[in-house]
């Protein structure tokens, strides 16, 4: 089995208030990260998290093509989960 190691994942949703960002660092492991289950991870956090999201419409981590977005935020100050 391979380390766990730490991947920033940001989630676009709407909520009450409309369309929002949240940011969490997710602890998978390579074959985790690999079959997409630290996206999977991180929406299924925002939806217990956040009550008022109707609608979680992506997720994306520092390898993908939107990771500009991951620089938005102070991730000193981003909850952790673990797959």
């Amino acid at each position: 089995m391979s380390e766990d190691f730490v991947v920033k994942v940001v989630v676009a949703g709407v909520g009450y208030d409309g369309p929002d960002l949240y940011f969490v660092k997710v602890i998978c492991n390579q074959e985790q990260h690999d079959n997409g289950d630290h996206y999977e991870a991180a929406k299924n956090w925002v939806g217990e998290n956040f009550l008022n999201v109707d609608d979680i419409s992506w997720a994306c981590d520092d390898k993908d093509p939107a990771k500009a977005v991951l620089n938005l935020f102070n991730w000193d100050r981003a909850s952790s989960i673990k797959v």
